[in-house]
């Protein structure tokens, strides 16, 4: 006969799923996802950034990128921005990187912005 103290012990217990899922972004297994690769980190003044503004559903965007910072850095940023610029914005994953984009025309304010806190640019 199992002891109260035993059967106390039993409801208690944690039990957790270890099911590998699907990523939805890649279609791999959790387990082997290459969504979640960190990304790789650079000195702001060992690349690159490009910056260009388009239309999506009738609306301006401007896109800025590739930056290689972590993302606590990008999100500060990305804050900034959006408040000084008063428009609305988000960080999107690519190519080992973070791509800035806000809603609007932004070109060469945003430039002028990113210079400040130096980042340098192609042109």
């Amino acid at each position: 006969m199992a002891k109260l103290s035993d059967l106390q012990e039993l409801m208690e217990a944690k039990f957790t799923d270890t099911i590998d899922t699907l990523c939805k972004k890649c279609g791999e297994l959790k387990s082997a996802c290459i969504c979640t690769t960190p990304f790789s980190t650079k000195e702001r003044n060992s690349y690159f950034l490009h910056i260009n503004e388009e239309k999506a559903s009738s609306r301006d965007i401007t896109h800025c990128g590739i930056f290689y910072e972590n993302k606590e850095e990008m999100q500060r940023i990305l804050k900034e921005a959006k408040k000084h610029f008063a428009s609305g914005g988000k960080l999107e994953e690519k190519e080992g990187g973070i791509l800035l984009i806000l809603q609007g025309k932004h070109k060469e304010n945003l430039k002028d912005f990113l210079k400040e806190k130096k980042f340098k640019f192609k042109r």
